[in-house]
């Protein structure tokens, strides 16, 4: 960003459409009084969906961990994007995860912004935008998913320990109905009708939020659903077997373009 634009700073703010069309239409845009922030982090968000980045939902939030990392360089260290150090980043880790309990982040999120900025700088280690990243690296030695061989990774040593999976508790099928009908129906809890409510769309999201439930899909994924899809799946589902149907690899996690 340019040095008179840096004085005056006032607000640097997340806007989520281009007013282009096509796919470039769902990147973000990080701006700084109306303007693009900067054009090299511009080119870094555009790159995104090249990178692996295409659900709408994950572009928000790279770009929404880039511009809190943004704010705090410009109002905590006086500092452009690329001039980020070590000792910002540890500045930065202490902000956000030791602050007060109202302000402070989860493990989980930290390490999501900690991927979101590994990408940034590493996308501008390779375009030249900087001499080096950040980030500290360390290399460990770590088993190949699926086989013996054994290979060496470079970790980034800002990733805290997160919640593990045996801490993850699910939700039962009662507390779901609960939640389906008196959050989206807008019933009262013993089923009658609630005085007072007028959601006009509750049956439709109580019937998307049973299609998640029921199937596994991902909000990009479901949404994503025409009815024609749905309608020739009637008779294997009437029977009670696993129904499986093919899903565009843009629209899947990962790209797997697997069946649901």
């Amino acid at each position: 960003m340019d040095d008179n634009v840096r004085g005056r700073v006032k607000n640097i703010t997340l806007q989520e459409r281009r007013a282009i069309d096509g796919l470039d239409h769902h990147v973000p845009m990080i701006l700084v009084d109306g303007q693009v922030y900067d054009r090299d982090l511009d080119r870094f968000l555009l790159d995104l969906p090249l990178n692996g980045v295409r659900s709408r939902h994950s572009l928000r939030a790279y770009a929404y961990d880039v511009m809190v990392w943004v704010r705090f360089l410009e109002q905590a260290c006086s500092k452009g994007i690329w001039e980020a150090e070590r000792g910002d980043i540890t500045t930065f880790h202490r902000t956000r995860r030791r602050e007060e309990a109202g302000a402070r982040i989860s493990a989980g999120s930290w390490n999501r912004s900690v991927a979101a900025l590994e990408k940034l700088y590493r996308w501008a280690e390779v375009e030249g935008v900087v001499a080096a990243s950040p980030f500290i690296h360390r290399h460990v030695w770590r088993r190949g998913h699926g086989s013996q061989r054994i290979q060496v990774v470079a970790r980034n040593e800002s990733y805290e320990r997160a919640a593990k999976r045996s801490d993850v508790r699910f939700v039962s099928l009662d507390d779901f109905c609960v939640f389906r009908d008196v959050g989206l129906r807008g019933l009262a809890p013993n089923g009658g009708v609630r005085t007072g409510a007028r959601d006009r769309n509750g049956a439709r999201n109580a019937l998307f939020a049973e299609l998640l439930v029921t199937t596994g899909l991902r909000l990009e994924e479901a949404s994503f659903l025409l009815a024609f899809e749905l309608d020739g799946l009637a008779k294997t589902v009437s029977s009670g077997r696993q129904t499986w149907f093919k899903l565009p690899s843009t629209l899947t996690k990962g790209d797997r373009g697997v069946a649901c």
